[in-house]
Formats: structure tokens, C-alpha cells, sequence
């Protein structure tokens, strides 16, 4: 534990940076990996969401290659339901 607190992540990348082993190295590997992850999730559901909003909002569908939207489900706004 080396006097760390459990879930300080700041910790962590500054053992990393004093060369701390390999442990120490993984997880600023895995950390670096985490934050990349978030962010391209992020991205990719920012631009599903503005299609949508600007192509078929409160449609039951979005049609992938059209780009059109559909009322298939009676209009409901069924991608709505299912975000």
C-alpha cells in the first residue's frame, strides 16, 4: 500500500512517473487506456445523438444508410425508449 489511499488515482500516476516497477507502469498503461476509452465512447455517442436529434428525433427509427427516420412502432419515439 505504501501509505497510499485506496482509489487515489493521483497517486498512482505520480509512482508511475518516479519509476515505481512495472506494476507501477501498467497501471498508468491501463489508466491512459481507461481515459482513451471514455473519451472515444463519448465521441462516437455525441455524434449518434446529433444525427438522430437532426435527422429522425422523436421517430421510431433512424435508417442507416438513408439517414432517413421511420415511425415503424405507431410513433412512439421508440429510439428514444431504447436510449
Amino acid at each position: 500500500h505504501c501509505g497510499r489511499r485506496a482509489g487515489s488515482s493521483g497517486g498512482r500516476r505520480a509512482a508511475a512517473t518516479r519509476g515505481g516497477g512495472w506494476q507501477a507502469l501498467a497501471l498508468a498503461y491501463l489508466e491512459e487506456e481507461a481515459f482513451l476509452a471514455r473519451r472515444q465512447a463519448k465521441t462516437m455517442l455525441r455524434h449518434v445523438w446529433t444525427n438522430y436529434e437532426a435527422r429522425a428525433f422523436g421517430m421510431d427509427e433512424l435508417k442507416p444508410i438513408s439517414g432517413k427516420g421511420l415511425d415503424s412502432w405507431g410513433g412512439m419515439g421508440q429510439l428514444l425508449v431504447d436510449s
